[in-house]
């Protein structure tokens, strides 16, 4: 992992969806993106959070893909139960830091999330954002 690498923020939202957010990822990969993503690891030895913070760090990561699904920004704003999506909570938190400590480093680009739905693409309101630090 190194400057180039793009780490992908989602929520578990359903089985369907987390294997989209695979495919994207090994998509990515195909095309010569080092990309982190969760379902790489079973159980990191330092613990989801310190893996997830050493992920997220400028230095580790070049870019942040967040797929913003109406969940993942529950989760991130603590609309939902404690118990539920406490990674998601965590990761936005650690975004929101990195943004805030260094803004005028950070560049998001939103763009509308499209999936496939009866053979065809269509687009949502509640796209995919990249957090770029070009420092790094």
């Amino acid at each position: 992992m190194g400057a180039d690498t793009v780490f992908i923020s989602y929520s578990h939202d359903s089985p369907e969806h987390s294997d989209l957010v695979l495919a994207l990822s090994d998509k990515l990969r195909e095309m010569g993106v080092d990309v982190e993503l969760d379902q790489y690891h079973v159980r990191p030895p330092q613990g989801w959070p310190r893996w997830c913070e050493e992920q997220l760090r400028p230095e580790n990561a070049k870019f942040v893909i967040v797929i913003c699904t109406p969940n993942y920004r529950n989760r991130v704003e603590n609309k939902v139960p404690a118990d539920e999506g406490r990674g998601v909570f965590w990761e936005g938190g650690i975004i929101y830091q990195h943004i805030y400590d260094q803004k005028e480093e950070y560049a998001l680009h939103p763009g509308p999330a499209r999936r496939r739905v009866g053979g065809r693409h269509s687009s949502s309101a509640e796209g995919p954002r990249a957090l770029s630090h070009p420092g790094v």
